[in-house]
């Protein structure tokens, strides 16, 4: 099989979403399928996941970045913030009460200067992550960045 290109947010979409995702291994295109039938959707995935189930070989299944490594991020990152202790306390809290990803998001949302030091840690670790997962299924893969205005 020969090398396919993959892009590098389309890949992490897939391994965050709690959507079936999918590799076409011919193609490098991610595919994101509702993983169960809702009613007023009938019919609009219907040939893509047709495509998905009659071909097989030619598709891999992501496997979802599980909730408790990316909560274990999220801590690693409030805790290598030892230059500002305010940040680092309020990171914290928002874990330790209910509802830690939305809260951990929220107090994200109050320091521009540490939501983008936020994404740029994040998006190292879904690296390790993406590239483990394609090391794993011996898929020969070349990440492209297509789109580099994250915020």
């Amino acid at each position: 099989m020969s090398q396919i290109e993959v892009d590098f947010d389309d890949l992490c979409f897939a391994l965050e979403s709690s959507l079936a995702c999918y590799i076409n291994l011919q193609t490098g295109l991610v595919i994101s399928l509702p993983k169960h039938h809702f009613e007023d959707l009938a019919g609009l995935f219907d040939e893509v996941r047709s495509q998905v189930e009659a071909d097989k070989k030619k598709f891999a299944e992501l496997e979802p970045f599980p909730s408790d490594i990316a909560f274990s991020i999220m801590e690693e990152f409030a805790e290598q913030l030892n230059e500002n202790e305010a940040c680092k306390k309020h990171l914290l809290s928002a874990l330790s009460k209910g509802s830690p990803f939305r809260r951990f998001k929220d107090a994200l949302n109050y320091d521009l200067d540490l939501r983008k030091q936020w994404f740029k840690f994040k998006e190292d670790k879904m690296e390790y992550w993406a590239a483990w997962w394609i090391r794993k299924n011996s898929i020969d893969v070349k990440i492209v960045r297509k789109n580099r205005n994250r915020t």
